[in-house]
Protein backbone atom coordinates (compact mmCIF):
# COMPACT_ATOMS: atom_id res chain seq x y z
CA UNK A 1 0.00 0.00 0.00
CA UNK A 2 1.10 3.13 -0.78
CA UNK A 3 1.91 5.93 1.24
CA UNK A 4 -0.43 7.75 0.71
CA UNK A 5 -2.92 5.20 0.68
CA UNK A 6 -1.35 4.23 4.55
CA UNK A 7 -2.13 7.68 5.56
CA UNK A 8 -5.22 8.13 4.27
CA UNK A 9 -6.30 4.70 6.14
CA UNK A 10 -4.92 6.55 9.57
CA UNK A 11 -6.89 9.70 8.97
CA UNK A 12 -10.15 7.48 8.24
CA UNK A 13 -9.68 5.56 11.62
CA UNK A 14 -8.66 8.61 13.55
CA UNK A 15 -11.99 10.67 12.32
CA UNK A 16 -14.31 7.56 13.11
CA UNK A 17 -12.22 6.92 16.39
CA UNK A 18 -11.54 3.02 14.85
CA UNK A 19 -8.57 1.24 14.81
CA UNK A 20 -6.75 -0.15 12.19
CA UNK A 21 -5.74 -3.89 12.97
CA UNK A 22 -2.11 -4.40 10.69
CA UNK A 23 -0.51 -7.88 10.41
CA UNK A 24 2.89 -7.71 9.26
CA UNK A 25 3.78 -10.86 8.87
CA UNK A 26 6.53 -10.41 6.24
CA UNK A 27 7.59 -6.89 6.53
CA UNK A 28 11.27 -8.14 6.23
CA UNK A 29 10.64 -10.32 3.45
CA UNK A 30 10.13 -7.43 0.23
CA UNK A 31 11.03 -8.94 -2.69
CA UNK A 32 12.16 -4.98 -4.06
CA UNK A 33 13.49 -1.91 -2.34
CA UNK A 34 13.60 -1.25 1.24
CA UNK A 35 10.96 -2.13 3.70
CA UNK A 36 7.68 -0.03 3.63
CA UNK A 37 7.11 1.92 6.97
CA UNK A 38 4.69 0.10 9.34
CA UNK A 39 1.20 2.03 9.57
CA UNK A 40 1.87 1.66 13.08
CA UNK A 41 5.37 3.22 12.59
CA UNK A 42 4.21 6.65 11.03
CA UNK A 43 0.67 6.11 13.23
CA UNK A 44 0.73 9.35 15.70
CA UNK A 45 -2.69 8.83 17.00
CA UNK A 46 -2.41 5.51 18.62
CA UNK A 47 -4.86 3.80 15.86
CA UNK A 48 -2.81 1.00 15.29
CA UNK A 49 -3.16 -2.33 16.68
CA UNK A 50 0.40 -4.21 15.31
CA UNK A 51 0.98 -8.16 15.24
CA UNK A 52 3.70 -9.64 13.66
CA UNK A 53 5.62 -13.05 13.94
CA UNK A 54 9.33 -14.49 13.85
CA UNK A 55 8.46 -17.60 11.84
CA UNK A 56 8.38 -16.67 8.48
CA UNK A 57 12.13 -15.38 9.20
CA UNK A 58 13.51 -17.62 11.93
CA UNK A 59 11.37 -20.86 11.60
CA UNK A 60 7.60 -21.62 11.37
CA UNK A 61 7.32 -23.63 13.64
CA UNK A 62 8.93 -21.57 16.32
CA UNK A 63 5.02 -20.46 16.20
CA UNK A 64 5.82 -17.03 18.17
CA UNK A 65 4.05 -13.65 17.08
CA UNK A 66 3.68 -10.33 19.27
CA UNK A 67 1.10 -7.25 19.30
CA UNK A 68 2.13 -3.48 19.28
CA UNK A 69 -1.16 -1.86 21.22
CA UNK A 70 -2.21 1.11 21.66
CA UNK A 71 -2.13 1.31 25.89
CA UNK A 72 -5.97 1.42 26.77
CA UNK A 73 -6.36 -2.21 24.29
CA UNK A 74 -3.17 -3.49 26.37
CA UNK A 75 -5.47 -5.17 28.96
CA UNK A 76 -8.44 -6.35 27.13
CA UNK A 77 -6.11 -7.97 24.59
CA UNK A 78 -3.71 -10.03 27.35
CA UNK A 79 -7.40 -11.14 28.96
CA UNK A 80 -8.26 -12.62 25.04
CA UNK A 81 -5.31 -14.17 24.77
CA UNK A 82 -5.53 -15.81 28.08
CA UNK A 83 -8.57 -17.13 27.53
CA UNK A 84 -7.62 -18.55 23.70
CA UNK A 85 -4.43 -19.77 24.66
CA UNK A 86 -2.41 -20.30 27.63
CA UNK A 87 0.20 -22.54 25.58
CA UNK A 88 3.53 -20.16 24.30
CA UNK A 89 6.76 -21.90 25.66
CA UNK A 90 8.36 -19.65 28.23
CA UNK A 91 11.66 -21.45 27.10
CA UNK A 92 10.99 -20.31 23.21
CA UNK A 93 10.08 -17.18 24.34
CA UNK A 94 13.25 -16.32 26.37
CA UNK A 95 15.52 -17.75 23.66
CA UNK A 96 13.90 -15.27 21.04
CA UNK A 97 14.61 -12.31 23.65
CA UNK A 98 18.22 -13.58 23.58
CA UNK A 99 18.39 -13.90 19.92
CA UNK A 100 17.25 -10.51 19.96
CA UNK A 101 18.99 -8.41 22.12
CA UNK A 102 22.35 -10.13 21.48
CA UNK A 103 21.54 -9.06 18.04
CA UNK A 104 21.49 -12.31 16.47
CA UNK A 105 18.16 -11.20 15.10
CA UNK A 106 18.96 -8.29 13.06
CA UNK A 107 22.35 -10.06 11.70
CA UNK A 108 20.13 -12.74 10.52
CA UNK A 109 17.52 -10.76 8.85
CA UNK A 110 20.43 -8.92 6.78
CA UNK A 111 22.10 -12.50 5.76
CA UNK A 112 18.34 -13.21 4.81
CA UNK A 113 17.48 -9.90 2.76
CA UNK A 114 20.86 -10.61 0.69
CA UNK A 115 20.30 -13.82 -0.07
CA UNK A 116 16.89 -13.80 -0.60
CA UNK A 117 16.53 -11.82 -4.23
CA UNK A 118 18.70 -14.35 -5.98
CA UNK A 119 16.42 -17.05 -4.75
CA UNK A 120 13.12 -15.00 -5.53
CA UNK A 121 13.80 -14.37 -9.01
CA UNK A 122 14.97 -17.97 -9.63
CA UNK A 123 11.38 -19.15 -8.50
CA UNK A 124 10.01 -16.64 -10.47
CA UNK A 125 11.37 -17.16 -13.99
CA UNK A 126 10.43 -21.17 -13.20
CA UNK A 127 6.97 -20.02 -12.30
CA UNK A 128 6.93 -18.07 -15.34
CA UNK A 129 8.31 -21.50 -17.54
CA UNK A 130 6.04 -23.43 -16.35
CA UNK A 131 2.94 -21.59 -16.64
CA UNK A 132 3.84 -20.05 -19.67
CA UNK A 133 2.77 -24.18 -20.80
CA UNK A 134 -1.17 -22.93 -19.84
CA UNK A 135 -2.93 -20.69 -21.48
CA UNK A 136 -5.49 -20.02 -18.42
CA UNK A 137 -2.38 -18.92 -16.22
CA UNK A 138 -0.74 -15.42 -15.61
CA UNK A 139 1.81 -15.18 -13.48
CA UNK A 140 3.13 -11.61 -11.90
CA UNK A 141 6.45 -10.93 -10.54
CA UNK A 142 5.67 -9.74 -6.95
CA UNK A 143 6.86 -6.02 -6.23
Amino acid sequence: MSLKRRTGLLDFARAHNAFVFEDDYDAEFRFTGPPLPSLQGIDNASRVIYAGTVSKILCPSLRLGYIVAPEPLIDPLVKIRSAMDQHSSPIDQATLASFITEGFFLSHIKRVRKSMPSGVISLSNNSMNCLATVSLCRFRRPD
